[in-house]
């Protein structure tokens, strides 16, 4: 406790404790509240890089063993994040009680300490959410699939606990150089000690690693490798942690006060550590997103109407992509001459294909080191269109493992936006948010980017306006689903489009031909009757039976909604869905046929 301040009874400790802690309650229950809310946001943020692994192998879903499973898992997300959120005011509460009782040194030396604590914790957390935590899903989801005889079932619990623990523990392994720091400063280690032990350490970290890891060599040297790295650089801190306490036990005679000038000296030399670490990190990280380079979507033009993607070794045939590609191309098999080029389509990671507002289109394939196959591509699709049509062919190497080709005057644009010198579409927050979910929730997917603007012709100005965000994804398997995804501007919009494809949904139950059976009934009826009848009684007939043929007519009409009439002969069982501002509209498809499905569903209506 400070000199300066008047002495607490035990008793008085306890009611400022209770303050402080009633206080911290408080904040944290008012974040859950509010973080409940965003509870989905929240888990899939937590899961995303696991999420993107498991859609790069195949598994689109998380499943949930057992009734409450999806409420326990959102409760520990939200707790996280709201433990995360409002820490700063969690912090200067423990610091209103523990503060008066620190002397002036005290405080000074911890404050810096405490955030040097906190954003090397952030720094090993981020490292793992982006390099570790998608390395090791991927590589032991393909070592549980390489065998062709087992089927992965991962749950929303198993997620969260894997995402949740690397995080946690990356974060804890990366407080080392601030564990010897301390140990330093108390004269506990020195730099020649922690050398000396650096080849125990060595075995030591290999074996935290299997403690703290799944049991598998690759997570163990994953932890390793980092612990090892950060045990060096603590080497380096207690080496200048000595320094500074040389340095001022040479100037005692100066005066001044020894502990608070190693303490000060210590904690520079830990901020410039600090910093130097972070920069390497960050080039990690930076590395790590650099493989590939950019996202497909963040290269599409500003006037693009519709994204269609799929991943190939997914599906069974090619047919999406030859379909797309035809009227740009001249040729109805794009993936025949792209095989014959010398691309493996059993390599191919990710299709992806662009259409603007004037029906030019340009694809995208990313695969392994494709840059050197362009001059071949080129040869395959000139060979395979038709030369009297005048193609106009364009390709390009957006990276060493990406190709883009298709109009070339499209293909040109591509090239200015990925050099900087043209602006692509800017995707706004909701669009961010569904693109993340279609690309990881099934093999094929569609994005209408700017629906209310270009997506007249697939939903309707009805469904169209007003829109923030509208997507598609197509799930294979036993049961194969087609399910599109909305986000209103607003509630009041929401209830327009909820009800407009509610309306809809029912209009397509029954044909049109079955609509008006009991019409055409009695209009035959109404043709034998008339035979036999006398004068006056047939002229009532032809009158009765004109009328019933005029409201045949009236009867008959298009539905409003082009791609639910588009896909009425191939799916079953429409059902709507609400959530907030989201509307998600579901069905069943007839038949695994995804390349035929998405080429009727999208490719001839596109193309109206």
């Amino acid at each position: 406790m400070s000199n300066d301040s008047a002495v607490m009874t035990f008793r008085e400790h306890l009611a400022d404790l209770r303050r402080v802690l009633v206080r911290i309650f408080g904040v944290l229950l008012v974040g859950f509240v509010i973080g409940w809310e965003f509870r989905i946001e929240i888990f899939e943020f937590l899961s995303s890089p696991i999420t993107k692994a498991l859609a790069d192998n195949g598994i689109y879903h998380y499943q949930a063993i057992s009734i409450a499973e999806s409420i326990v898992v959102y409760l520990k997300s939200v707790l996280v994040a709201d433990f995360l959120v409002f820490s700063p005011i969690i912090f200067h509460q423990m610091w209103t009680f523990i503060g008066p009782g620190l002397l002036r040194k005290e405080k000074t030396f911890l404050i810096p300490v405490t955030f040097f604590s906190v954003v090397f914790f952030i720094i090993g957390a981020a490292f793992a959410y982006t390099v570790i935590v998608p390395f090791i899903t991927n590589w032991l989801v393909q070592l549980t699939l390489e065998d062709g005889s087992t089927a992965m079932m991962v749950t929303m619990q198993n997620a969260y606990s894997v995402s949740f623990t690397f995080l946690l523990m990356f974060g804890l392994i990366f407080e080392l150089p601030l564990v010897i720091y301390f140990l330093a400063l108390f004269g506990v280690v020195t730099h020649k000690s922690l050398w000396k032990f650096f080849r125990y350490f060595v075995v030591l970290s290999l074996v935290i690693g299997a403690m703290l890891t799944p049991p598998d060599p690759v997570s163990q040297l994953l932890m390793a490798v980092p612990l090892n790295v950060l045990y060096a650089f603590g080497i380096l801190v207690a080496w200048g942690v000595g320094r500074a306490r040389v340095r001022v036990e040479a100037s005692r005679d100066e005066g001044g006060m020894t502990d608070k000038k190693v303490s000060t000296e210590s904690v520079r030399l830990l901020g410039g550590g600090l910093v130097l670490m972070g920069v390497a990190v960050a080039l990690i990280i930076g590395f790590a997103h650099t493989l590939p380079a950019k996202k497909i979507t963040s290269l599409v033009p500003e006037d693009t109407t519709v994204v269609v993607g799929y991943n190939p070794s997914v599906l069974e045939n090619h047919e999406v992509l030859n379909r797309l590609m035809a009227p740009t191309l001249a040729t109805n098999d794009t993936a025949k001459a792209l095989t014959q080029s010398g691309i493996d389509f059993a390599t191919v990671r990710e299709a992806v294909v662009v259409e603007v507002s004037d029906k030019r289109r340009v694809a995208f394939l990313r695969g392994e080191a494709l840059r050197h196959l362009r001059d071949d591509v080129v040869i395959a699709l000139k060979k395979a269109g038709d030369e009297g049509s005048g193609l106009n062919l364009g390709v390009i190497a957006v990276d060493d493992n990406t190709l883009a080709f298709g109009d070339a005057t499209l293909v040109s644009e591509v090239a200015e936006i990925l050099a900087g010198e043209a602006r692509g579409y800017a995707t706004g927050e909701f669009e961010e948010r569904l693109l993340g979910r279609i690309q990881s929730s099934g093999p094929a997917w569609v994005w209408l980017p700017n629906p209310t603007q270009t997506g007249e012709r697939f939903l309707s100005n009805t469904v169209a306006t007003g829109l923030k965000a509208a997507g598609a994804w197509i799930q294979t398997g036993d049961e194969p689903s087609v399910s599109f995804e909305f986000r209103a501007e607003d509630a009041v919009r929401a209830d327009t489009i909820e009800a407009r494809l509610d309306a809809e949904k029912t209009n397509l139950r029954q044909p049109l031909t079955q609509q008006n059976t009991t019409t055409q009934a009695l209009v035959t009826l109404l043709r034998e009757v008339k035979k036999s009848a006398s004068p006056g009684t047939r002229a009532d007939l032809i009158e009765l039976e004109v009328n019933l043929a005029s409201q045949d007519k009236v009867v008959v009409s298009e539905p409003q909604v082009p791609f639910m009439s588009t896909l009425s002969n191939l799916v079953q069982n429409w059902a709507v869905r609400r959530t907030d501002n989201w509307i998600t509209l579901t069905t069943e498809l007839e038949n695994t046929d995804v390349g035929g499905f998405l080429g009727q569903a999208f490719a001839n209506d596109a193309a109206r």
